[in-house]
């Protein structure tokens, strides 16, 4: 069976999770089915303070050839990842951006043409030996689309090659585009459509991606008026052979069929010079005429291209009219563009108001939603924190998750590393010893903090409430309990995964956490 997803469900399942997490992420506590007690569904987590294995060629995480692991998206993987958690903080909701990926303009490229008939409009290609941008280029913090880029000379024997773009797409007045008329065609063949500006305060106006709005810069019925259901182009899908024509100009006509049982016709001229006789370029009479061509909201155009009286061909060429969004480019950014990424954005700074620990490395980064709290801290210096968080985040915005081993005051905890194993001492014979990974110690509070996992090296079996522990080499006497975090133990769903090689976090350190989410 032959199936395909669809560019709109990408951009629809793009726009649902950010919508969600709109909805989810306010600090307000719903009611609904799915919801998990806090005030708080979405989380970027980190964790995995142990080690990667070596990977398949013998490399440790080390080494600067290692490999590292490529999820599986198997379920124990993402029982793993939750096992593996040292932290997660809630994704604010003025931190989830639709976005796309960064296409400047620059002198002496080749861009493609806006074509609802390409489906690789959106994506680099290579034609020959030339390199194709996709159909939109930013410039001067605006994106524009490109409409034509000198599609007549470009096509030959079948095949359209872009020709190179040398102006720039469009002159700004004041900082703003000076009106939404797809300007051109400039002396290279091109034109361009302005489509939005870029935000000046949006985290993902990287060298690799921007943030776009789902809603038009400025007033959005100038979009509709300067370009809705406008023909700005064709594409010529069969040359065809053997064309005759009575007129060297005007020899093919252009229907426009509108929702209100009105048809208008616009002369063509189409250049019959191709080998046998076929269509080699098309112009548009009366283009002036023709750019007037717009459609009331919510109107559907269609279009045909048609032999005018004293034309004939031993085989018709097939011409697809090239059509505008009916509202206009620029209405809806997100309808125009390749929407089909998210970008969540959160801040691991320092200790994050003393809730997730430094001096320890993480491996995997995920998306986490409906990640459960069960315990919140009710001391004075905890409820003065909560009413201004770290000035970034408040207390329930952040979530530690790990367990930790509880010793008597003043024990010396010395000589314990991050990855170190610790084994149950004191077991029963023919009893399995527990055995879990340090993820860090708190020496101030007398405390070992750490994970179990699938790892090999260790297990799940479960401690015992009070007890003894080797650490590493070394035997430390009398926890006297093990006290559980404020999040529940294998609650939430992971949406997401990335490993990587590991990152050290460090009291001073400011870590800008980035997701970026492909439909």
């Amino acid at each position: 069976m032959a199936a395909i997803i669809t560019d709109d469900f990408r951009r629809n399942s793009t726009a649902f999770l950010l919508k969600d997490i709109t909805d989810q992420n306010t600090g307000v506590t719903d009611d609904g089915i799915n919801d998990s007690g806090s005030d708080y569904e979405y989380f970027i987590g980190i964790g995995k303070s142990d080690a990667w294995d070596n990977d398949a060629l013998g490399n440790d995480e080390t080494n600067q050839n290692f490999s590292t692991p490529l999820p599986s998206g198997s379920v124990i993987e993402s029982k793993e990842v939750i096992d593996n958690l040292v932290g997660a903080i809630a994704v604010d909701t003025t931190e989830a951006y639709n976005i796309i990926p960064r296409v400047d303009w620059s002198v002496s490229r080749r861009y493609k043409r806006w074509n609802e008939n390409d489906p690789t409009m959106f994506d680099v290609s290579t034609i020959g030996t030339n390199t194709v941008y996709p159909c939109y280029a930013i410039y001067d913090n605006k994106i524009y689309i490109c409409l034509d880029n000198n599609s007549n000379d470009g096509f030959s024997a079948g095949v359209y090659t872009p020709g190179l773009s040398m102006s720039a797409p469009k002159t700004v007045s004041g900082g703003v585009a000076t009106n939404r008329t797809p300007e051109g065609p400039f002396g290279d063949g091109y034109i361009w459509a302005y489509c939005a500006d870029l935000s000046p305060s949006s985290k993902f106006n990287t060298d690799q991606f921007v943030s776009i709005s789902s809603t038009a810069t400025g007033t959005a019925t100038d979009a509709t008026t300067a370009s809705g259901g406008m023909v700005y182009g064709f594409e010529i899908l069969n040359p065809g052979s053997g064309i005759t024509v009575t007129n060297t100009t005007r020899n093919f006509k252009l229907l426009l069929n509108n929702d209100d049982n009105t048809t208008t016709e616009i002369d063509l001229t189409i250049d019959n010079t191709g080998s046998g006789s076929s269509a080699a370029g098309i112009v548009m009479e009366d283009y002036s005429t023709a750019d007037q061509f717009k459609l009331n909201t919510n109107t559907t155009i269609r279009a045909s291209v048609v032999p005018a009286a004293g034309t004939n061909a031993t085989v018709l060429p097939v011409i697809r009219p090239l059509v505008a969004p009916i509202l206009g480019f620029g209405y809806t950014p997100t309808a125009d563009l390749p929407a089909f990424y998210a970008g969540l954005a959160v801040n691991y700074n320092g200790d994050v108001k003393g809730e997730l620990p430094t001096d320890i490395s993480y491996r995997q980064i995920s998306l986490l939603r409906n990640p459960i709290r069960i315990e919140d801290d009710t001391s004075a210096a905890a409820i003065a924190a909560a009413a201004v968080g770290d000035g970034v985040y408040g207390v329930k915005e952040v979530y530690n998750t790990l367990r930790k081993f509880q010793f008597n005051a003043g024990e010396t905890l010395s000589g314990i590393s991050s990855g170190d194993i610790i084994t149950q001492d004191g077991v029963a014979a023919g009893t399995i010893a527990a055995k879990a990974f340090v993820d860090y110690v708190d020496d101030t509070n007398d405390c070992v903090y750490f994970h179990q996992n699938e790892s090999s090296l260790i297990n799940q079996q479960e401690f015992t409430a009070t007890g003894d522990l080797t650490i590493g080499s070394t035997s430390f006497t009398g926890y006297t309990s093990i006290v559980d975090p404020e999040y529940t133990p294998y609650s939430g769903e992971v949406y997401f995964l990335e490993n990587r090689k590991p990152i050290r976090r460090a009291a001073a350190q400011e870590e800008e956490i980035k997701l970026v989410i492909q439909f």
